[in-house]
């Protein structure tokens, strides 16, 4: 087929083409249907509205305030000053010497108080311990022996309160770690001697020692150090501030001793200074005591 022939055929085809679509048009008829259309009306209701309103009304309360002043109120309070007034009482006493040519008095002596002197006085006891103040247990006539025939630097009165008395005073620092003793002159053992301050170290010191084995080793092992500045004043060094030491003197086990006694004449003997010189011993049977004539308490023992 030769190209003319294929456009021939071609418009052909076309033309036929635009023929049926008139001719289509041609048979159709238009049919347009009315359809109700419903008309929708918008209503607008007004429908009332409840509007809450909430009124915030910020009450203010006045409050009277009371107006506080403070004060600073000074009030005068009356002191009773109380004034003590030291008088020194010097006494005169008349001392009457008795010279007697036999050793006991024609006659007792009676003190002002009524107290009669001389006498004898008996006293049973369960049993008698050592005689060594420094290891001295409870035994009743240890005890009393040793109370008898040596003196303490510190004793306890009856009423309870502390005495000086080997001692004349001891006083203590700001904090109670350090004491000061001050040693009681005219004071003299059995065997001769006076007591000062070396015989009352070498009391505590040998207390001190293990060695020695003492109850009241133990007791009073705060005390570090003892010196001896002079003869009649000794300075307890403890290890800090101790308020007990002075009621501590006053133990049964601190009966002063000489300086340089040894263990072995303190349990063979008696070395004291107190009111009574031991005489005869007998643990088992029965042990006599005389009165120091030479004692230092003026007027004892009775």
């Amino acid at each position: 087929m030769t190209d003319a022939t294929k456009k021939t055929k071609g418009l052909l085809l076309l033309v036929a083409s635009f023929a049926l679509v008139f001719i289509i048009a041609a048979c159709t008829t238009e049919v347009i249907k009315e359809v109700p259309v419903e008309v929708i009306k918008e209503v607008i209701k007004e429908v009332p509205i409840e509007t809450e309103v909430i009124k915030t009304v910020e009450v203010v309360k006045e409050v009277v305030v009371e107006k506080v002043v403070e004060v600073e109120v000074i009030k005068e309070v009356a002191v009773e000053t109380e004034v003590v007034k030291t008088v020194e009482i010097v006494k005169e006493v008349a001392v009457e010497v008795v010279v007697f040519a036999t050793p006991v008095p024609a006659a007792s002596l009676v003190a002002p108080s009524g107290q009669k002197y001389g006498g004898t006085i008996k006293i049973g006891v369960v049993d008698f311990g050592t005689m060594d103040p420094a290891l001295m247990g409870l035994s009743e006539g240890s005890n009393l022996y040793s109370e008898l025939t040596y003196d303490n630097a510190i004793v306890t009165d009856y009423d309870g309160e502390l005495m000086p008395w080997a001692l004349e005073s001891w006083s203590a620092n700001a904090d109670a770690s350090q004491y000061t003793l001050k040693v009681r002159q005219g004071i003299t053992f059995h065997r001769g001697g006076e007591q000062n301050a070396k015989d009352i170290k070498f009391t505590f010191d040998r207390i001190l020692d293990e060695a020695t084995a003492s109850p009241l080793q133990g007791v009073i092992d705060f005390i570090t150090n003892i010196a001896t500045p002079d003869d009649y004043t000794l300075v307890f060094d403890l290890e800090g501030p101790n308020a007990f030491l002075p009621g501590l003197l006053t133990d049964y086990h601190a009966r002063i001793l000489p300086d340089g006694v040894t263990s072995e004449e303190i349990t063979t003997g008696e070395y004291g200074a107190g009111a009574f010189i031991l005489g005869e011993h007998n643990p088992a049977e029965r042990t006599v005591m005389h009165r120091n004539p030479n004692y230092w308490r003026i007027g004892y023992p009775f």
